[in-house]
């Protein structure tokens, strides 16, 4: 049934959310590219450890694989980039509300391409737009320069979305996640050492946010959506994925002591009821 793939998307979700706990603990320690670039390294040999154990029979990586991870892993790195320099122009809760809008993109560049979209996720989209509002949006909401950059985080996060839809029928979802990420610690890398100075003793202290944002949110979730997406059309998944801000709010709830007021929690209502409606659609068959 293509639920359990929502599901297994949602587990994915769920410890990205948490992963925004573990970022802000890091931070704390290590630059953001540093960071960045530690945990996909990490990512990186973590998976190919585990494609040589879950692989009884040894195959090359294929030439559709290679394009698939270098395409999706460059739209990751962009995506990536300009969300950790544009949350230092603005509030934290403005650009996780902001990136959340590939929820909206993706199924707007669905309907450019032709594609129809049912009415139970049109109102889906709706709902969890109204419920990101609800969660992230306090205060006045005018538009920075740091939100400019949040937008084109947004738009490359739709495009990478989009990028695995099309590819995950043809390659194994280890080897794409490899790839993806093998791009992105190399790039975070370069990025890394031209705009900051990584202290070796900084990333020991570090160690674990980065052990959690590298096996966990990267090796783990990362897998997890390209096993989902080969099942779910790319608007179902940006809407299981979006909820990576309910799950970061209670994050920061369960482990830093950040509150939830009664708007933020009426938000997150509307954006698991915005989820359930949209597998309403989702047919039942294997």
């Amino acid at each position: 049934m293509k639920r359990k793939y929502v599901l297994l998307l949602l587990i994915g979700t769920m410890i990205w959310g948490f992963a925004f706990v573990a970022q802000r603990i890091g931070g704390n320690h290590v630059g953001h590219f540093t960071f960045q670039s530690v945990r996909s390294w990490l990512a990186f040999f973590f998976l190919i450890g585990l494609d040589q154990f879950l692989e009884k029979e040894k195959y090359k990586t294929t030439k559709k694989e290679w394009e698939a991870g270098l395409i999706c892993g460059f739209f990751l790195f962009l995506a990536c980039s300009f969300q950790q320099v544009g949350v230092g122009y603005t509030s934290s809760a403005k650009a996780g509300f902001i990136t959340a809008l590939y929820v909206v993109l993706v199924p707007m560049i669905c309907l450019l391409r032709g594609e129809k979209l049912s009415r139970n996720l049109l109102v889906s989209i709706l709902m969890v737009t109204i419920g990101l509002g609800l969660l992230s949006i306090k205060g006045k909401m005018q538009l920075e320069y740091g939100d400019i950059l949040m937008m084109i985080c947004a738009l490359m996060f739709s495009f990478q979305i989009l990028s695995i839809n099309h590819y995950s029928q043809d390659v194994r979802a280890i080897r794409l996640t490899i790839i993806q990420f093998l791009v992105t610690a190399v790039l975070s890398s370069v990025v890394m050492f031209v705009f900051e100075e990584p202290d070796i003793v900084a990333i020991k202290e570090a160690a674990v946010p980065i052990l959690y944002a590298g096996i966990l949110s990267n090796g783990v979730a990362y897998t997890f959506q390209v096993i989902s997406q080969k099942q779910l059309e790319p608007t179902v998944a940006s809407l299981v994925m979006c909820l990576e801000s309910v799950f970061a709010a209670l994050g920061g709830w369960m482990l830093l002591n950040q509150t939830l007021s009664i708007k933020e929690l009426i938000g997150c209502i509307l954006m698991l009821g915005g989820l359930i409606l949209s597998q309403l659609n989702i047919n039942t068959e294997a």
